[in-house]
């Protein structure tokens, strides 16, 4: 059957946008929900692919929503430089698809009916011809929207179980789409290295030429910079925006600045001047800004050198986002990841994970690794959760699981020691991303604690897992500085650690008594630690009798 969307036919969001137009008519509610998990997805993409565009990773949040992404500067900055009316149209996609999936009290905020469903896929097709022109620097024609494809009735066999999973796992259905979205943009990157080559150095750009404008009307002048990274054509712009007073602006695009159509709008441009030429003043002269805000905003000279400069930071934290996402692609064909995962009242736990080098037969685990908690850790498969309470003695099965940054760390440790087989556990099940939110949530009602495997009453589970340890293996402490937990650290640590006779090891500092560094702490000022850590441990652990 033909659809609107056959254009994104192999891209990540296609099957959400087929089915989205196959209930609008019908099922507006649910056409709606496809709907904002395409859109989620494009925006996702739109970061993962735009050397311009850049999710902060400090702070307490690891999920961002639609609108917090299509909020940021650097997003906001790009659609206003490249079509001035396309953010409106996002932001008014996400308010119908909100207004189809969001519930307040048990109660829908609105009726989303079938003709905001229309409205919202014509929408979605305004912004995928942007994302195809802008992101991906596609410029196939993209057809018009076409309301006589929609079908008009249910397909005979209704998907009753597709339906009802709106209602029942939003959250499980949420975190696979991500995941699989994750695993599509480890791959289109990898595949701009030919070869990971850790000791390689970095690339540089390759500045090509540059254009200068000169100021029309109250619109400033811009230096325009063309340059190649990694054989792939691109141009960089720096210019001023009005914000309660000039700011400098950076925009980064694939291309070529003479095809861009806000270089176009200038009268006054000189394309193809040599970046040297223009780096020894012999532009100058030109007056990108009225000849009296010169001093205080830069001649081409000065402008190009900052602009250089910032490129080529831009462009080296590209590759070394890239550079470690094929690291881990490299890990994945080494190590398989599995997980024992339970729910109670809809909420997911993890009391153990393992990572084991492919085809190794251990059985006995070389290390065991305590962390805080499994942060956002899901199976590939959201129907293995099982369904119990954490005192169950009963065992739940262990399954494939998506690994994260953190479990890449462990796996650079292996890998540094040898080892074969790990197990990792946590002072609670509970997955959640924010560790401070589970420190609260056990310091304000202790009766929670059960939900760690640290509890009185697990015992014969942690014993359990101890007599997997072979005789010699560790055990690291890694569940991160935050204060707030002190006391359940170190009563862990003095009456459950210390009595089982392990070797124990972690990485800490001094005046910080019962924390230890998490493997791969969040935000930039924290780099350092996540690319000592392996090795700090390794150093540590040169101090087992068995080496």
């Amino acid at each position: 059957m033909e659809s609107n969307f056959d254009f994104t036919y192999g891209q990540a969001f296609y099957n959400n946008l087929v089915e989205a137009e196959k209930y609008c008519l019908t099922i507006p509610e649910l056409s709606g929900w496809k709907a904002r998990r395409a859109l989620e997805q494009i925006v996702h993409k739109s970061y993962a692919s735009h050397p311009l565009l850049s999710i902060p990773r400090e702070g307490r949040k690891k999920h961002y929503t639609i609108g917090e992404l299509i909020y940021l500067e650097c997003f906001e900055e790009l659609m206003h430089d490249t079509d001035v009316g396309i953010f409106n149209k996002w932001d008014t996609a996400r308010d119908l698809a909100n207004s189809a999936t969001h519930e307040s009290s048990g109660k829908k905020l609105a009726q989303f009916n079938d003709k905001e469903a229309v409205r919202l896929l014509g929408l979605l097709r305004d912004v995928l011809e942007w994302f195809y022109v802008n992101v991906l620097d596609n410029h196939d024609t993209i057809p018009v929207f076409n309301k006589d494809l929609l079908p008009i009735k249910l397909p005979e066999e209704m998907v009753e179980e597709e339906y009802l999973a709106k209602f029942q796992s939003q959250e499980e259905e949420h975190i696979k789409q991500l995941e699989t979205l994750r695993q599509e943009m480890e791959s289109e990157r990898a595949n701009m290295l030919s070869e990971f080559q850790s000791q390689v150095e970095e690339p540089e750009p390759e500045f090509l030429d540059v254009g200068l404008t000169e100021q029309t009307g109250l619109i400033w002048g811009r230096v325009y910079l063309n340059f190649k990274y990694l054989e792939n054509p691109f141009y960089a712009v720096k210019y001023f925006q009005n914000e309660g007073g000039a700011k400098e602006k950076l925009l980064i695009s694939k291309g070529r600045y003479q095809q861009s159509d806000f270089y176009k709008m200038f009268l006054e441009k000189t394309p193809g001047c040599a970046v040297n030429a223009v780096l020894a003043g012999t532009f100058d002269e030109m007056n990108l800004v009225l000849k009296f805000d010169k001093r205080r905003f830069g001649t081409p000279s000065l402008l190009l050198q900052k602009l250089i400069q910032e490129v080529s930071a831009k462009m080296k934290d590209k590759n070394r986002q890239m550079d470690e996402l094929a690291q881990q692609d490299k890990l994945n064909e080494e190590f398989d990841f599995f997980g024992s995962y339970y729910k109670v009242k809809h909420v997911g736990y993890r009391n153990l994970l393992t990572v084991k080098r492919k085809e190794q037969t251990a059985v006995s685990y070389d290390a065991l690794v305590i962390m805080i908690n499994p942060g956002g850790s899901y199976p590939l498969n959201s129907d293995d959760f099982q369904d119990k309470v954490p005192l169950d003695a009963e065992k739940t099965r262990l399954v494939p699981c998506s690994p994260d940054s953190t479990q890449y760390q462990i796996c650079r440790l292996m890998n540094l020691r040898g080892w074969s087989f790990v197990a990792v556990i946590n002072l609670f099940d509970i997955c959640d991303t924010d560790s401070r939110n589970v420190f609260e949530r056990y310091i304000s009602d202790k009766s929670l604690l059960e939900e760690s495997i640290f509890h009185s009453d697990r015992r014969n589970e942690l014993d359990g897992l101890l007599t997997e340890l072979s005789e010699a293996s560790p055990v690291i402490m890694a569940w991160g500085m935050n204060e707030s937990g002190f006391s359940i650290k170190k009563q862990i640590f003095n009456k459950v650690l210390v009595p089982s006779g392990r070797e124990m090891f972690g990485w800490t500092k001094p005046g910080k008594e019962f924390h230890y560094y998490h493997p791969y702490p969040r935000g930039e000022e924290n780099q350092w630690i996540r690319n000592e850590w392996p090795a700090k441990i390794h150093g540590q652990l040169q101090t087992l009798k068995s080496d």
